[in-house]
Order: structure tokens, then C-alpha cells, then sequence
């Protein structure tokens, strides 16, 4: 470990700080900007020159190791699971029927991936899932280990679960608790209603007017099992590029920023500065 980023890792707050440095932080944020944001939060006795100097890499670990969001859960995950292959499709944040999916995994199946941390409630968690089941061929709940049994409540059998915690390095550690299964619950009429027009006209005489008749053509026409097919690779083909811009940016991209770069695809050298 180098000297600066053990100076860094010995910078400590509390949850109320990292709270606050939360509600101050943005990818967009000049470095001069996030320095005077530190200042207002973090004590700089003995490490105004180091705040100075690292500020987006000490806003980064501060929010990473005190403040244990979503947006913290998800970088940690991504890290751990979906940067080992380039075999797949990752998707953030995905519209799924009326809910907002936090994570989607694409290849030959398609993942779902909800995450509920320490500062969320469950209450929504069951339509939630009702709403991934229709579309996903696998559900799983991202949460704390100290969260399971509140979990295990909300959940269907065929949901699977990863637990995290973190080690003697304040990192996240996750571990599968139980597999999914295979889900049965697909509803194609959903599943093509998620879709856009242009991704269903392939499947559908050049006459058809509005989304509605596409669906009812192709209902018609196909299958579930060939509809589930021709929602995923459309899905893959939609953010094929955004994906594939943050695994070849990986290392120069701040894991708390993954999902901007996701959806807004910009050089990082154009963005820290």
C-alpha cells in the first residue's frame, strides 16, 4: 500500500458526516469544489494538504467505507462479480414493468439484482419482485447479513440471496446464502410491453401502427420461450455499449461513479479535473 493511500484509509468519520458528504457529492464536481466540501465535514489537522491533493479519491473513500448505500453496495458488487468477464451485459438502474431494477445481468439468462442495505425498509420489496418475476429468469436480493431474517420474510423460494458484511478492512465481503431457481412466473405480454418500437418491429409486418398491435402480433406469432429470447437480446443489444464503455474504463473510473459512466459514456479525464 503506498503512503498516500494508507494516509487516506486512516481518515475516519462518522455515519452523520459521511451523510452529509453524500448529499455534497457529484461526479461533475471540480476537484477545488470537492476540497471545500471536505473542509466543511472533516477535520484538516494534519491532512489539509492531503485533502487538497486527493480530494475525489478521499470523497470516494469516505462514501465507500462509511456511508453503506446503494450506491456504495453497488460498486462493491460490480467489483466482485461483473468485471471477472466480459461475457455479459450489465445493466443499472432498468425500468422493469413499474418498478426500477438496480442491477441487471444479461447473457444466456437474465439476472435480477435488488439491493436492500442497512438503511432501507422491505416495504416495497414484494411488489418489487412480483415485477422482476415477470420479466427475469432469476431474482436475487442483494442485503446485509444482519438484515436476513427481515428479508426471508418478504421472500419467494425461488428468490436467491446474497448476503455481505464487512472485513477487518472496512471492505464489502459477499457471500451466496441461497441459489436461485429458475423462475416461472414469465409474462410475455409484460416482457414485450418493456420493450421499444423499435425493437419490436422486427417481429412485425411494416403496417403495424402503435406498440399495442406489435405486442398482439407477436404474441401471436411466437412463444414464451422465443419472446424471453427476444427480450434479452434486445435488452443486451440496448446497453451492449454503455457496459462495455465501463468495463474498459474500469480502472479509470471511481467505483461510486460507475452508473454515471454507464449512462452518460464521457472520457473520466474529462470529467476529473
Amino acid at each position: 500500500m503506498s503512503t498516500y493511500t494508507q494516509a487516506i484509509s486512516d481518515i475516519k468519520i462518522s455515519f452523520s458526516e459521511a451523510q452529509a458528504l453524500d448529499a455534497l457529492y457529484s461526479p461533475l464536481n471540480t476537484n477545488e469544489t470537492l476540497y471545500q466540501n471536505l473542509k466543511k465535514i472533516v477535520s484538516t489537522t494534519g491532512i489539509n494538504t492531503l485533502l487538497e491533493t486527493f480530494p475525489r479519491e478521499i470523497f470516494t473513500h469516505l462514501l465507500y467505507s462509511y456511508y453503506p448505500n446503494e450506491t456504495a453496495i453497488k460498486a462493491a458488487f460490480s467489483q466482485q462479480f461483473f468485471f471477472q468477464s466480459k461475457n455479459h451485459v450489465v445493466i443499472y438502474e432498468l425500468n422493469a414493468a413499474s418498478s426500477r431494477l438496480d442491477m441487471c445481468k444479461i447473457n444466456g439468462s437474465s439476472i435480477a439484482y435488488e439491493i436492500k442495505t442497512e438503511l432501507d425498509n422491505f416495504q416495497r420489496l414484494p411488489k418489487q419482485l412480483d415485477d422482476y418475476s415477470k420479466l427475469f429468469d432469476k431474482l436475487y436480493l442483494i442485503c446485509p447479513k444482519s438484515r436476513l431474517d427481515d428479508a426471508l420474510k418478504y421472500l419467494p423460494d425461488h428468490v436467491g440471496i446474497y448476503l455481505y458484511k464487512k472485513n477487518s478492512r472496512n471492505n464489502y465481503c459477499f457471500t451466496l446464502y441461497r441459489k436461485a431457481a429458475i423462475n416461472q412466473s414469465l409474462d410475455a405480454r409484460m416482457q414485450l410491453m418493456c420493450l421499444e418500437k423499435s425493437a419490436l418491429q422486427q417481429c412485425c409486418s411494416p403496417s403495424s401502427a402503435n406498440k399495442e398491435e406489435m405486442v398482439e402480433q407477436i404474441l401471436q406469432k411466437y412463444n414464451g420461450m422465443t419472446i424471453n429470447k427476444l427480450f434479452k437480446q434486445s435488452i443486451k443489444n440496448k446497453y451492449l455499449e454503455n457496459w462495455s464503455f465501463v468495463y474498459e474504463n474500469q480502472e479509470r473510473i471511481l467505483p461510486l461513479d460507475y452508473q454515471w459512466f454507464f449512462q452518460n459514456k464521457m472520457a473520466p479525464e474529462l470529467i476529473y479535473h
